[in-house]
């Protein structure tokens, strides 16, 4: 019996092949007796068909479809700058400042002109203004340890600590702050601070790695370079040479998600150069580094050598000015030959010829958001005087030499001789700053809110370590100032956000300044920096030092991938939730 079932199996086998068989040759023979030109038309038919196939596919793809970041990459930023503090209590120059910020995480964080929770859960402030009670996250290290309040008082206790020295003491020195429970700090000030947010985003370290240490040789502790921080990076490699640091390479610390979304861009490195002329030539020979204040001249040689690079422009809230201080010459006290000075400079060669229209000319205090206030006094035709000496002092700088000898020329047609004096930026700041050792001063000062005009213009900061160095003083101007002050540190929104006031008040403080000579502004420069075709990095306008740049780079991204729409809809990962439960 069992034969013969499986004698009927192996018939119909060999009866399927036959059929299969005789249905091919029924094809072929169907083929070979179709004349050429109906083959070429079933192939068309074919090819049309397909084509349509593939038109339809590619559309739906598009429309059913959106390429999306996705983690990968690497961002590389050329600095100038040495490298010797990877830590917030003593890092100092901007590149060291760039790399604490990712490493490490504040209570608060910049993102362009708003300031958003970091480590702080939550921060409520009393009626009076002076107390912060600040819920911490439960965040964690990037060696996985957990992060405390005591890691945020032992922070501000070591830089209110004198003896370290920790360049960020004058901010912290007038704050108290105790711990109220393992997540919860307080923070009380001795009067409103207008900067209070920007404080707040002071690195936290870790209590427990610092404290093993003694204080007095904290700055020589291989824990400013061996950094531990609870940042959306950590140190993935620090290469040196000669026992100066030359590469720094950060990687993703997973541990973040704790506190906030984890960057796309995997890794971040910085590479060490001796001078601006050596990131130049690394850009023209290919390599793709972000590299910020680009000397103006040199955007078309980059642009034409590297076409893997772009140029950012941002306005840089910084005003290029010449000061006066008539204690060194007598002659500078007359405010005609002050005006004759301001009147015969050419601002607007110094703005094409110097920095190639990168640029605009600067007509008031403020270049914030106040720049509609346009007080440029119209030129009157100045004196001719006879072989009038004049010294000009400023830092030893390509651009700032350019300038002094723009204003030297102009100066010579009416008759005053300018001597140019250039300094290294230590020796400036020790011998002109401090003892204010000039006639007349080319300089740079930030001008970006009431702090800066307040500083820089209030007869409180006349000497050292003051930061009037207009050597301007009235009654009426510091009243002016203190009122605009008051805008910034009020906590009643009603009268901070009044703008007609402080505009009015803005006003008051530029037709004093300029019906007086108190100064010559000069430009307010825009900031050039290269960035990698392939970083995707959406930044604000005022965007002008590379740790402002570091504000967006959780948002920033190198690498893409392309998903179905549906996976990006809140509900789909709702419903599949709300199957799963």
């Amino acid at each position: 019996m069992e034969e013969k079932q499986h004698s009927d199996a192996g018939n119909e086998s060999v009866y399927y092949n036959i059929e299969k068989y005789n249905f091919i040759n029924k094809i072929k023979l169907s083929i070979y007796s179709m004349s050429t030109s109906k083959i070429f038309y079933i192939l068309m038919l074919i090819v049309i068909i397909m084509i349509c196939l593939i038109s339809i596919s590619i559309k739906y793809s598009q429309k059913y479809t959106s390429e999306i970041p996705s983690t990968g990459g690497i961002y590389k930023e050329a600095s100038v700058n040495n490298i010797r503090y990877l830590d917030p209590i003593f890092s100092n120059n901007e590149t060291e400042q760039s790399i604490c910020k990712l490493i490490y995480s504040g209570l608060l964080r910049r993102e362009g002109e708003k300031y958003v929770p970091d480590l702080a859960e939550s921060i409520s402030q009393s009626p009076d203004g002076l107390t912060y009670t600040i819920l911490i996250k439960k965040a964690k290290f990037s060696d996985n340890s957990e992060l405390t309040s005591s890691d945020v008082i032992y922070t501000i206790d070591l830089i209110q600590d004198s003896l370290i020295n920790s360049p960020y003491h004058r901010v912290w020195k007038n704050i108290t702050a105790n711990t109220v429970d393992d997540h919860t700090v307080s923070i009380k000030v001795k009067a409103p601070i207008s900067n209070i947010n920007e404080i707040l985003t002071q690195g936290i370290i870790k209590k427990n790695e610092w404290i093993k240490l003694p204080r007095d040789s904290l700055s020589l502790s291989d824990l400013n370079i061996n950094a531990i921080g609870a940042g959306p990076y950590k140190i993935n490699k620090v290469i040196e040479n000669n026992k100066i640091i030359t590469n720094v390479n950060l990687i993703i610390n997973n541990n973040y998600y704790s506190v906030g979304k984890l960057p796309y861009i995997k890794n971040v490195e910085y590479q060490v150069f001796a001078n601006n002329n050596e990131v130049y030539t690394a850009i023209k020979n290919g390599k793709a580094y972000t590299a910020i204040g680009i000397d103006p001249n040199e955007v078309k040689a980059l642009l034409n050598s590297n076409k893997n690079i772009k140029i950012n422009t941002a306005k840089m809230y910084r005003t290029y000015s010449l000061f006066f201080n008539s204690n060194n010459d007598k002659g500078l006290s007359d405010i005609n030959y002050r005006r004759d000075l301001r009147d015969s400079i050419d601002r607007d060669y110094i703005l094409n010829n110097v920095l190639s229209g990168f640029g605009s000319k600067a007509s008031n205090v403020y270049t914030h958001n106040y720049d509609m206030i346009d007080n440029s006094v119209p030129k009157t035709l100045p004196h001719i005087y006879n072989d009038k000496v004049i010294n000009i002092v400023t830092i030893n700088n390509a651009e700032l030499i350019k300038v002094a000898n723009t204003i030297k020329s102009n100066w010579a047609k009416i008759g005053v001789n300018a001597d140019i004096h250039t300094y290294e930026v230590g020796e400036f700041q020790q011998d002109i700053i401090k003892n204010r050792n000039y006639s007349v001063l080319l300089f740079a000062v930030d001008t970006y809110d009431e702090n800066d005009i307040y500083n820089l213009w209030h007869s409180s900061g006349r000497n050292y370590p003051g930061s009037n160095i207009t050597n301007y003083y009235s009654t009426n101007l510091d009243k002016n100032l203190e009122t605009l002050l008051s805008f910034a540190s009020n906590n009643d929104t009603n009268i901070n956000n009044n703008t007609d006031i402080k505009n009015k008040t803005y006003k008051d403080i530029e037709t004093e300044l300029d019906s007086n000579v108190a100064w010559i502004p000069l430009y307010n420069p825009y900031i050039l920096s290269t960035l990698n075709t392939d970083v995707h990095l959406h930044i604000d306008d005022h965007v002008y030092t590379s740790s402002q740049l570091l504000d967006y780079i959780r948002d920033a991204y190198i690498n893409t991938e392309t998903v179905y729409n549906f996976f990006l809809n809140d509900n789909f990962y709702k419903k599949i939730s709300d199957f799963i439960h």
